[in-house]
């Protein structure tokens, strides 16, 4: 299994986060190289169930998604989903705000099956295209719930 490791300071309250974590609806909205839901069985908590396609190295791969861990308090909040299909993994994310903004740490782990590195052929090179995509997700993220704060003021 891979695992990646990636951390960023949000300038928003946790409030104005949340809302994006939570829902599968609006994940493709952020998450880089994930479509919109095919289909989508409850509201972001735990035991919620969503089909979608992630892009990588040009190839759509289907993968369905189910939240495993769900727990949003005023000083707190993490979340742990779990993915399978054409790979298989998990990813952890924590949101801890201090001083007025929210430091975000994602943890992401996966392994691929043979058939789809027989494709792709270079473990590091995904390895190094995933990990691009999760950072450009949480600045994503970061931007995204950044621009509703202030527009809210």
């Amino acid at each position: 299994m891979t695992h990646i490791t990636k951390r960023l300071v949000i300038d928003a309250p946790l409030s104005a986060i949340t809302p994006h974590f939570k829902a599968p609806e609006t994940w493709s909205d952020w998450y880089v190289a994930l479509s919109a839901p095919t289909r989508v069985d409850g509201d972001g908590d735990v035991g919620t169930y969503s089909e979608h396609t992630y892009q990588l190295a040009g190839h759509g791969y289907p993968i369905h998604h189910t939240v495993e861990e769900s727990d949003v308090q005023d000083v707190s909040a993490h979340w742990k989903g779990r993915f399978e299909g054409s790979f298989v993994g998990w990813h952890r994310w924590t949101y801890t705000p201090v001083n007025g903004h929210v430091e975000v740490t994602v943890e992401h782990e996966y392994e691929l099956p043979g058939k789809m590195l027989g494709r792709i052929a270079d473990a590091l090179f995904v390895e190094r295209m995933v990990a691009r995509n999760l950072e450009h997700s949480l600045e994503n993220l970061k931007m995204l719930c950044e621009e509703r704060v202030a527009a809210a003021v």
